[in-house]
């Protein structure tokens, strides 16, 4: 009855839940549940699941971790948040980067990360394809207002709420930034005359309550604050 047991559970344990069995000419060896830091981050950016799988082909191997998330613009803020500021632009997605042993990529609501090998966009396909409740919306349009120049490579934040405020720019109060009010916001740091500062860009969904949050975050100390419509910059 023991060897029964064990042979129905060692399959099931084995299992993958994101990960195919195969990848290309590799196949997967085993298949776990990530370490998650920052909870509190990803609970609001809406994960829903995670895993890590390693894969071998002969004495070669690479591991693969997914995070799948509530919707598309978790899927950004995660990426922004994880990616590395060595990697570069990748030609194999929208939002892809990669480094020479590595690659990261968003697929709707799901942020993908091969370390150790980075497939081609034939082996990656089937994977894809393979991917269950993918999210399809649109990205938020909030990173198209934000400056280009002078920005610090991989240091831009997707902020939605109160825990990645803190986390990434702990100058703010919530209760000024109002997110039970709508705000979205985008963050990165950039290079000026006198050094590094940080920039802000919140979105509200009407001018008017960008005007009464203008209010509220110029009484900071030490912001600097200009509106224009439904957003709000904070440096």
């Amino acid at each position: 009855m023991t060897r029964l047991l064990l042979a129905l559970l060692v399959p099931a344990l084995s299992q993958a839940a994101i990960w195919p069995e195969t990848l290309g000419a590799y196949h997967r060896s085993t298949a776990s549940k990530p370490a998650i830091a920052d909870s509190a981050v990803w609970d609001e950016y809406g994960l829903r699941e995670s895993e890590t799988a390693t894969y071998e082909n002969g004495a070669a191997k690479f591991t693969g971790t997914a995070w799948r998330l509530q919707d598309s613009t978790g899927a950004l803020a995660a990426y922004d948040w994880q990616r590395s500021g060595k990697a570069e632009p990748s030609k194999i997605g929208a939002l892809a980067v990669e480094t020479a042993d590595s690659l990261m990529l968003v697929h709707g609501n799901y942020l993908l990360l091969f370390a150790g090998y980075k497939p081609t966009t034939p082996e990656l396909n089937p994977m894809i394809d393979s991917l269950r409740n993918v999210d399809t919306t649109s990205l938020p349009t909030l990173p198209g207002h934000f400056p280009g120049r002078d920005l610090v490579k991989a240091s831009e934040r997707y902020i939605i709420g109160p825990a990645s405020l803190r986390k990434f720019n702990p100058g703010i109060p919530p209760s000024a930034a109002a997110f039970h009010l709508g705000a979205e916001a985008q963050f990165g740091i950039f290079q000026g005359p006198k050094g590094e500062m940080g920039l802000t860009l919140f979105s509200y969904p009407t001018p008017q309550i960008a005007i009464q949050q203008a209010t509220s975050l110029g009484k900071i100390p030490g912001a600097e604050v200009k509106r224009s419509g439904p957003l709000v910059a904070v440096i």
